[in-house]
């Protein structure tokens, strides 16, 4: 008779087990996620140059307080854009970024707290 009713018992706390990590695995893990950038716009691939520009622009989610954007267009080298003496790209309050580039064969964006000091020329 104990085993009858050890059977029951060990089925339940299985069939338990197996809905609590089903459930758990159906949680979202977006509110633990870490900072990211997305491009919405990104200008054709091509040589750089001082006359050739185009936009770039993108989204930022969770992002801190004060953090900028800080682009970098690779045509050689890779250069912080729009230019040196410029280098911070604000978020704004939709979460949104955007600026002027000089064209290159890839970009890079990074999200830069406010103390942060890029290089001219990167890599």
């Amino acid at each position: 008779m104990q085993l009858q009713l050890l059977v029951p018992v060990l089925l339940q706390r299985s069939l338990l087990l197996i809905f609590c990590i089903a459930l758990n695995s159906c949680q979202s893990h977006k509110a633990n996620s870490g900072p990211s950038i997305e491009f919405t716009h990104i200008p054709p691939a091509a040589q750089g140059g001082r006359e050739r520009v185009d936009t770039i622009s993108g989204r930022v989610r969770n992002a801190r307080p004060k953090q900028q954007i800080v682009i970098y267009a690779h045509s050689g080298q890779s250069w912080v854009q729009p230019w040196p003496d410029h280098p911070f790209i604000p978020i704004k309050a939709d979460s949104t970024w955007s600026t002027e580039t000089h064209l290159g064969f890839e970009y890079a964006a990074f999200l830069v707290e406010p103390d942060y000091h890029p290089l001219p020329r990167w890599m």
